[in-house]
């Protein structure tokens, strides 16, 4: 009995270290860039509503990259340019303290840096700062199994404590008990870490390098369905104004991949659709495809005004499929 007792207690001598660790580190710093996009939010908040401050994508830059330090946070793991325009956007709309004046005065004041942040071309500088920070994750993983690991160690020993004046004699008996103390802290602290995860994830804030992370994923996906369509597809420079230049049956097709996962206001599908008409024009493509992830309201009207198709990738597949090659 006293075995069972000691077991659990060593146990939850584990759990208890385990979960001290994990507050004190991943806990904290999620704690912090909460705090920092809380910041940056009440700042552009104050300084657009009450002071006609309007913004540009580089004193945004600067102002996520000082508040990232206050924090110490890195710049990717907080909102980025676009997503801290979108929350301002947000709380524009949705406050009911501000006159119906001087809100669409606001809208029209960040309207075009709002579109520009959402069509300016990634950065490699930022590219870097994404694949430092899932490089930081990955050292963040490695941490916390050594840390579970070691707190069930230290569990371990505390359950057979009180055999260690004889250790020399009871040796097979006690490491049977030890090993068993060991087993059962991993699994409930693997149990512990799986809810934190999963809690995480229904939690987890908007960052930078999420959002880029989400791009060049979708934007994989787009290369490997033309690419497996036998289309020749070239990827473009930077201030070409689209992604990929596709030539297939005899024409050429831009296409450009967004992977919004929220409603896009109309004037930024505009502005795309009008940098397309003319980067179409430059490269002699006698059509453009903007592919997104979710459904676009405005897509009818956008193709009709600018003869541009807007897509989710599902759409694309099959236009893709049913063309002619």
């Amino acid at each position: 009995m006293t075995e069972y007792v000691l077991g659990i207690l060593g146990i939850a001598v584990s759990v208890g270290l385990f979960l001290f660790g994990y507050r004190q580190t991943i806990g904290a710093k999620r704690e912090r860039i909460g705090a920092a996009n809380a910041e940056l939010e009440r700042i552009l908040v104050r300084r657009i509503v009450l002071e006609k401050y309007t913004p540009n994508q580089l004193d945004l830059s600067r102002l996520i990259e000082g508040k990232a330090r206050d924090y110490r946070v890195r710049p990717a793991e907080v909102l980025s340019e676009s997503q801290v325009l979108n929350t301002i956007y947000t709380r524009v709309i949705e406050s009911d303290l501000i006159p119906a004046e001087q809100r669409d005065e606001i809208l029209e004041r960040i309207g075009p840096i709002l579109s520009d942040s959402e069509v300016a071309p990634v950065e490699e500088r930022v590219v870097e700062e994404v694949a430092t920070s899932e490089r930081v994750l990955r050292r963040t993983q490695v941490a916390i199994a050594l840390t579970a690991v070691l707190a069930s160690v230290v569990g371990g020993v505390v359950s057979v404590l009180p055999e260690i004046r004889t250790l020399g004699a009871r040796i097979p008996e006690i490491l049977p008990m030890l090993g068993g103390t060991i087993a059962g802290s991993l699994a409930v602290i693997a149990v512990f870490y799986a809810l934190f995860r999963l809690r995480a994830s229904q939690e987890e804030s908007p960052s930078k390098a999420s959002e880029l992370s989400s791009y060049f994923d979708f934007e994989a996906q787009v290369r490997r369905l033309l690419q497996s369509s036998g289309a020749v597809v070239q990827a473009s420079g930077a201030d070409q104004g689209f992604d990929f230049l596709v030539e297939r049956g005899g024409k050429k097709i831009l296409v450009e991949v967004k992977a919004w996962s929220r409603p896009v206001p109309g004037a930024i599908l505009s502005r795309i659709a009008a940098r397309l008409r003319q980067a179409a024009r430059r490269a002699g493509a006698s059509e453009s495809v903007i592919v997104t992830k979710t459904p676009i309201r405005q897509a009818k009207q956008i193709a009709a005004e600018d003869d541009i198709r807007i897509m989710t990738l599902r759409e694309f597949r099959n236009y893709l499929a049913h063309s002619s090659a």
